[in-house]
């Protein structure tokens, strides 16, 4: 068997779901030895417990550090959904359990790991200050895979750090960049990680998907508002003061699914009432409405979930089944790809979509197997 690869993931996890899956598939791989995880962007803190969790349920002993949560300069509003906070598990002892200074630990970790690859699926703030400060560590990443990028568009990793990404780009790093424009080659139905189970880590993975697919089925709603009508509800039935008052009550359950913000302020009771009305509708069947408000539901949730992020991953494991092509690769002020063909980058143009759906599924689907750890974790290890 060849070596394994050694991988540090630089990550914003909480937000979107692929993140999660990432580094769940860099945890159970048979050929990545996760050394460790940075987080980055906005609510770092936590973001930390996030990963610390997954890495705690997957008996997994990589070190986790907190990045930078400030861009080095940004023309759009940090991306949050507000589950960052509410996924993050409340205990103290995580934050003991957290590296603050980040910088120290990649620079340990690079020089003790020879070899070492960086995946990033974030904003690059964390690579353009180690780029600034330690130029000498940086020049020992084999290799930078970047999830980010969009011809011609604004994309999130870029766009979040214009900066930080042309600081980057400008390197001499050997870069392989696995853009947005290809990454949406394949989507995964949701429900696929929603239904996740079998170990405590593919429940977490599985309750993180359900918070994100509330999220976007909220912002749905609000684009698309259902309005009860109070003859729909009473079709066919008389009208009573006890149906009166169920009516209202219904009225209210789907005000509160209107109104996206709710989510951002308490995502555990948002989708408590969005589970209890769907139940609700589902038990009334003789409720015209509320057969009609399922299927506006259905219409307007999300229903699949692109896994930008995982493409990383798999480029790592499955690098014969990726094809490349030799770029130079830049971006603008808002983080827009340019591409000038001939340069020293690795862009990522096609990928074999159906080993990839293959891949994913069976990734995802096996429990997860116990994962050697150490009895005491070493500082830079």
């Amino acid at each position: 068997m060849s070596e394994k690869i050694n991988l540090l993931l630089l990550t914003d996890i909480g937000t979107d779901i692929d993140d999660a899956v990432a580094l769940y598939l860099a945890m159970n791989s048979k050929i990545i030895d996760l050394k460790g995880v940075y987080v980055t962007n906005g609510p770092v803190l936590e973001r930390g417990k996030i990963a610390r969790h997954m890495l705690d349920l997957g008996r997994h002993d990589a070190a986790l550090a907190i990045g930078e949560s400030t861009a080095l300069n940004t023309f759009v509003d940090q991306y949050t959904t507000g589950a960052e906070w509410h996924m993050a598990p409340k205990a103290k002892a995580f934050e003991n359990r957290m590296e603050n200074d980040w910088l120290s630990l990649m620079a340990n970790q690079l020089k003790q790991h020879a070899g070492t690859i960086i995946a990033s699926i974030a904003p690059l703030t964390n690579i353009a200050i180690l780029l600034e400060k330690m130029p000498d560590i940086a020049s020992k990443i084999k290799t930078l895979y970047i999830m980010g990028g969009r011809k011609g568009e604004k994309e999130h990793n870029f766009t979040h750090d214009s900066l930080a990404a042309k600081r980057v780009l400008a390197s001499n790093l050997d870069i392989v960049i696995v853009a947005a424009d290809v990454c949406k080659g394949y989507k995964l139905d949701i429900s696929f990680l929603t239904m996740l189970r079998g170990s405590p880590l593919q429940k977490y993975l599985g309750l993180q998907a359900s918070f994100w697919k509330a999220y976007n089925d909220s912002l749905g709603l609000f684009r698309d508002q259902f309005e009860p009508e109070l003859a729909g509800f009473f079709k066919g039935r008389i009208v009573t003061r006890e149906g009166l008052a169920l009516f209202d009550k219904f009225c209210a359950q789907i005000k509160k699914l209107n109104r996206p913000k709710d989510f951002r302020n308490d995502p555990p009771g948002y989708l408590d009432t969005y589970k209890e009305t769907i139940s609700w509708c589902m038990d009334h069947p003789e409720i015209g409405t509320a057969q009609e408000f399922i299927a506006h539901a259905n219409k307007v949730g999300i229903s699949q979930v692109l896994v930008s992020d995982a493409f990383v991953i798999y480029a790592l494991e499955h690098p014969e089944r990726v094809s490349e092509e030799r770029v130079a690769v830049s971006c603008d002020d808002e983080g827009k790809m340019s591409l000038q063909a001939g340069g020293s980058h690795r862009l990522v143009v096609d990928v074999d979509y159906k080993h990839f759906a293959e891949y994913l599924k069976k990734k995802l689907e096996k429990k997860p197997g116990p994962v050697q750890t150490k009895k005491k974790q070493i500082r830079g290890v």
